[in-house]
């Protein structure tokens, strides 16, 4: 009910009840139902009014049983769905006016029942007078220019005047005529609103606007015209439109083989990620493998393929609109131990306080429900990498290409085997999550890591720190890197790195994860947050990093450091890492 009250509140700029006194405002709600919505904004469509009104329905049991059902009939009406809600009617509405006023309408029933002998005979003198003046005012309404830059109360209210006229079994011959003239012009008129809003919606798929993204005005423009359809003309539009919606989507098709290329079956799931606190949602069944003919909507997704025997992978996908296809092509070793130098991490809440976080962390000070997931002991080693370049034939990472041909280059000396126990650095975004999900997993989200770094009291230090004793252990002593070329800062990362498994002093409490601060930075999968006026705008094309690299105690840098970077290859570094980790349930 409340949550219908803020709605109401939202399409109307005014409370539904109002009074002097608190005692006067509770009467009013006792007595029966606020003034319709579309009474005071006739802009809003029928169907949001109908949810809103179930929503705040006099009587509980007509209300939604659940906020999530409230929400449900929320995202069909943004989807073009049919509502679940239907409108009370007239008999409802009256005999719930009645018993808000029982008095009264004792009072005045003897009046109603004379004035109703004096009515009829009214009304029949009136309705020649009343048809004629209908019909002349919805043919005034037709005759204006510019449909459809004109008022869409004027075009909703001539449609329910057409439907009155259309409903009513007096009209003579001449005046059927008229309305079934009218009613053609306005079926003209539905095919206008689409064709612009299929030409709205073609120009913005065909108009790239940077990197992974499109004209999202444009397409804005062709959906709002699209609303504008179903609210004059219903479920006519709705099935002519939908294509027109279809093509806003994204197809995804999921396989799912084992290592000789054998079809294995299970199931496809979805889980939408929150932008702001990158918490998956509850999962939604998509299908059976092989998963074909489903379309995304805009979003950021975990997509996770299920098999019958119980395993399962997570691919964390960022759906934009005009994106052709997702494909996924998920492999399955009969053989591998996923879990293998995983750390199990149960649940928990997570609340950052304040004076610990930065103002890159769009969560902070909200109480987090993080679900249970593994991690990776240890970050992603020299010796890992190789072995995912020699199982997928892939050549150099990004920063290292830079590198190619240049005297001292190191990577050979890496390839070759010589720093295998070194953290890997100097690979994007895009290459980190590819090493993840060919492993079985997926990268660490940006508040699992401060889950298992800073624990249940937001604490700076990945372990407790007695009083008046040195917060810094393990790898955080060394130098910056020089402001040189890029070989030397690679010359660098070798000398000043320590072992992914070394300093155990400096592991996380309880859970003894290594290095969450000092050695290398690491990549997240949360989406890159910048501040903006007191809120938070995420970049589709940044990824946030956090932790400190070898010279964290230089830096004067705690567990709430953190940044954002691009996911292409302009932006990966040498002191930067990564580290994986995988849901405890799909």
């Amino acid at each position: 009910y409340s949550l219908g009250v803020v709605l109401y509140e939202l399409l109307t700029l005014k409370r539904p009840f109002r009074g002097e006194t608190d005692h006067e405002v509770i009467s009013k709600i006792a007595q029966g139902d606020a003034r319709p919505v579309r009474k005071l904004n006739p802009r809003v469509p029928r169907d949001l009014e109908t949810v809103c009104s179930k929503a705040m329905s006099h009587d509980s049991r007509d209300r939604y049983e659940t906020a999530g059902a409230f929400a449900a009939d929320l995202r069909r009406l943004l989807a073009l769905e049919a509502i679940h809600a239907r409108p009370p009617s007239v008999l409802a509405r009256a005999r719930r006016h009645v018993q808000s006023h029982k008095m009264r309408y004792a009072v005045v029933a003897s009046a109603v029942s004379t004035a109703l002998v004096v009515m009829d005979v009214m009304r029949r003198e009136a309705l020649s007078r009343g048809l004629q003046r209908e019909l002349a005012a919805c043919e005034q309404l037709e005759n204006r220019t510019g449909w459809l830059t004109s008022p869409l109360s004027e075009r909703v209210l001539l449609g329910e005047r057409l439907a009155n006229l259309r409903a009513r079994d007096d009209l003579d011959p001449s005046e059927l005529e008229r309305v079934e003239a009218l009613s053609k012009r306005l079926e003209r008129h539905l095919g206008e609103i689409l064709d612009s809003a299929a030409s709205r919606i073609e120009h913005g798929l065909q108009t790239p606007v940077g990197i992974e993204s499109f004209d999202d005005a444009a397409l804005a423009e062709g959906q709002m015209l699209m609303a504008e359809a179903v609210i004059l003309f219903g479920e006519r539009a709705r099935a002519r439109g939908a294509d027109l919606i279809e093509a806003t989507r994204t197809p995804l098709t999921v396989t799912a083989t084992d290592l000789d290329g054998r079809a294995l079956t299970g199931s496809v799931r979805l889980r939408e990620l929150d932008p702001v606190t990158g918490v998956p949602g509850g999962p939604r069944e998509l299908g059976r493998l092989p998963l074909e003919g489903v379309r995304l909507r805009p979003g950021y997704f975990r997509i996770v393929v299920l098999l019958d025997d119980g395993r399962f992978r997570e691919f964390s996908r960022l759906v934009r609109r005009g994106r052709p296809e997702l494909a996924i092509d998920c492999r399955f070793d009969p053989a591998a131990d996923e879990l293998a130098g995983m750390v199990r991490v149960d649940g928990g809440t997570l609340l950052l306080r304040g004076e610990f976080g930065t103002s890159l962390t769009p969560y902070q000070g909200v109480a987090l429900d993080v679900p249970g997931f593994h991690v990776d002991e240890v970050q992603v080693s020299v010796g890992d990498y190789r072995r995912f370049l020699a199982g997928t034939g892939r050549g150099r990472p990004s920063y290292w290409r830079l590198l190619e041909g240049r005297p001292k280059d190191p990577w050979d000396e890496l390839v070759a085997g010589l720093h295998d126990e070194l953290p890997m650095v100097g690979v994007n975004w895009m290459e980190a999550r590819d090493y993840a999900e060919w492993a079985g997993k997926r990268l660490i989200a940006a508040y699992e890591r401060d889950f298992v770094g800073r624990g249940l009291t937001g604490r700076r230090f990945p372990y407790e720190v007695p009083p008046g004793e040195d917060p810094y252990r393990g790898a955080v002593e060394g130098m910056a890197p020089p402001p040189v070329d890029e070989v030397a800062v690679a010359r660098h990362y070798l000398t000043s790195v320590h072992p992914v498994r070394s300093h155990p002093e400096a592991r996380s409490e309880p859970h003894g994860v290594y290095h969450l601060l000092g050695n290398v930075m690491e990549w997240t999968e949360s989406l890159g947050a910048s501040p903006q006026g007191g809120d938070y705008t995420f970049d589709p094309g940044s990824r946030c990093f956090m932790g400190a690299p070898w010279h964290a105690r230089a830096l004067e840098a705690d567990l709430g450091a953190r940044g954002v970077a691009g996911i292409g290859d302009a932006h990966a570094r040498a002191t930067l890492g990564f580290r994986c980790a995988r849901s405890i349930e799909p």
